[in-house]
């Protein structure tokens, strides 16, 4: 391909489009909360900044704030009328506000775009659906057909409309089409179902829902209908839901006869692997609120304000349960959500749901993990060895309990611990490899202060391998740039000029092509010390301190220049911490 994809040669932006920039990769991946702060401070600096308008408009909507986002996106539509993005975000806000006539016009002005006019017509199509327009909607589905052959969600409409109208042959016909573009869909064996009900085509639609969650499965379809303004279809695939507290607080609103002991069956069952975060769900459990009070309601509901980023109003809800539940499951939760949403302690919370369940492994983990977290070590490898022995071949157990033997020193022990653990293979389980590693590296470092040269070799080779039975093959490229090190300085400190000289040069070859904001370039500057290339390693430092970050920066020039400074490495940072020590190792040999 002739195209370049450096961006070493692209013109600099101004401070506010990178920014922005920065803003919209976050919003593309998902990190909403880091999106909505830069969107706001881009928006101080430069409240017309159009694009940035919509964008946070969309993102607003997103968490459920509608009249903010109505009053957001007025902003670029004065701007400019005829934008189309902004017209089909206001006719998505207009939509959730249940204002359909405003809805239709700006999602008509966005369909004079190529970009937004399938999906718009196909917005339109839903809108004259729900208002029992069948005619209209099967003419805007079919304009949304025209320009992508492709749209489920005009199909899907089109089906709805031909069997309302009792033309069977005709939502066989797009049924068919459906399937050839997407025949895993459950609405098509559902329709089916309901365009001739028998026996038959409802085993056919129950049978393929096999998947780990089937009950979210008949909560989007049921949302789908009711975005039709379908109840009964809704109330039908529902009651055919595996039972589940969601579905019962779904029926409970949808189905009024039935709403008092549909609240009674959602009240009844354990809030264990209950998860809302609809915002249909987040309706409905206000509304339930409203009928009953009970804790329950409130942690739901707290779990559904954390998905639309309503940390405050999630957090006050979860507080104000004080003791009230009767479930460990809640006192976990509530410890690991509130430490990370406003940083309070979660002890009492960890050690309640530890106490009410011990027999859930987990209640053991987070709470051996707070201890050794907050400087109780002894008490942390107390509880994880009573843990292991409870729960035998528990690997996450298993793992936490040679984390904290590792940082205590008991490096033998943590190392026959690693001999026997098997590690489940997942994808990324780099997790039991590198805790393997860790472990023989500071056996090693703890050998070299003593001069046991032989134990430090055998120790730094063992680091070396990859055991089948901690769930991670080599990769094709392995980083060994510490144990090249070390095994270097063994080697000079057994007159082994030739492999200390060998190591030294391989760890030169290894760092010179990785990042400079690396913190393993400290040991390419040892390295070339140790070969007596002092200019090379002058020149190095220099190139590290014009590009490296300034974390980076300063970590590698309290090692490399012997500062008095305390190192600030990241306690979570087990490269960084052995650096640490073998700088260390390297004052105390030279």
């Amino acid at each position: 391909m002739s195209r370049s994809f450096d961006k070493a040669d692209a013109a600099p932006l101004s401070a506010i489009e990178e920014l922005y920039y920065s803003a919209r990769q976050d919003y593309y991946s998902r990190d909403y909360p880091q999106a909505q702060s830069k969107y706001e401070e881009i928006l101080r600096e430069e409240p017309g900044h159009q694009q940035a308008c919509i964008d946070y408009a969309e993102l607003l909507f997103r968490f459920g704030r509608y009249e903010e986002a109505l009053e957001q996106i007025s902003q670029p539509l004065s701007t400019d009328f005829f934008d189309p993005q902004a017209n089909f975000v206001a006719g998505s806000i207009y939509r959730a506000m249940d204002r359909p006539v405003d809805a239709l016009e700006a999602y008509g002005w966005a369909s004079r775009s190529m970009e937004f006019r399938s999906s718009a017509y196909t917005a339109m199509a839903e809108l004259q659906l729900a208002e029992n327009n069948l005619e209209m909607a099967a003419d805007y589905a079919r304009k949304a057909l025209d320009y992508n052959v492709h749209n489920i969600m005009a199909y899907q409409v089109l089906a709805v409309k031909h069997r309302l109208a009792g033309e069977q042959q005709a939502v066989d016909s797009v049924l068919e089409k459906l399937w050839q573009i997407d025949p895993l869909n459950h609405f098509i064996r559902f329709e089916k179902y309901l365009n001739e009900p028998d026996a038959a085509k409802l085993e056919t639609f129950q049978s393929l829902i096999n998947n780990e969650f089937p009950y979210q499965t008949h909560l989007e379809l049921a949302a789908t209908y009711l975005k039709y303004k379908q109840k009964p279809d809704a109330l039908q695939v529902l009651a055919l839901s595996p039972e589940h507290a969601l579905v019962d607080l779904w029926m409970a609103a949808l189905d009024e006869e039935k709403t008092d002991s549909k609240l009674d069956a959602l009240l009844a069952k354990p809030i264990a692997f209950v998860l809302p975060y609809r915002k249909e769900t987040l309706h409905l459990l206000q509304q339930a609120r409203e009928k009953r009070s009970h804790w329950k309601l409130d942690y739901y509901l707290a779990l559904n304000s954390l998905a639309f980023n309503e940390i405050q109003q999630a957090a006050k809800l979860l507080t104000e349960i004080g003791d009230a539940a009767d479930e460990a499951t809640f006192y976990l939760n509530r410890a690991l959500l509130l430490e990370r949403a406003e940083d309070r302690d979660p002890s009492a919370d960890l050690q309640k749901a530890w106490e009410m369940d011990p027999a859930q492994w987990r209640h053991w983990q987070h709470l051996a993990r707070h201890r050794a977290e907050n400087g109780q070590e002894q008490e942390a490898l107390s509880l994880l060895k009573k843990a292991t022995s409870r729960f035998s071949g528990n690997y996450v157990l298993e793992m936490d309990y040679i984390r904290i033997l590792n940082s205590l020193g008991q490096y033998k022990q943590a190392m026959a611990l690693l001999d026997k653990i098997k590690v489940l293979p997942y994808e990324g389980a780099g997790e039991g490899r590198a805790l393997f590693e860790t472990v023989y590296l500071n056996a090693a470092l703890e050998d070299m202060q003593a001069k046991r040269w032989n134990a430090a070799q055998t120790k730094l080779e063992k680091s070396l391998e990859w055991p089948e039975n901690l769930g991670v093959g080599k990769p094709f490229t392995a980083n060994e740039t510490m144990q090249d090190y070390l095994l270097g300085l063994v080697a000079k400190a057994r007159n082994q000029q030739d492999s200390f000289r060998s190591h030294m040069q391989q760890v030169q070859a290894a760092t010179s092509g990785i990042s400079l904001n690396r913190s393993e370039q400290l040991l390419a500057l040892f390295a070339l010390e140790a070969l007596e290339k002092s200019e090379e390693a002058a020149a190095l430092w220099k190139e590290i301190q014009e590009e490296g970050n300034e974390e980076t920066v300063r970590f590698i020039g309290q090692l490399y220049l012997g500062s008095n400074e305390t190192v600030r490495s990241d306690p979570g940072n087990r490269r960084e911490a052995l650096l640490e020590k073998i700088a260390e190792l390297r004052r105390m040999l030279q």
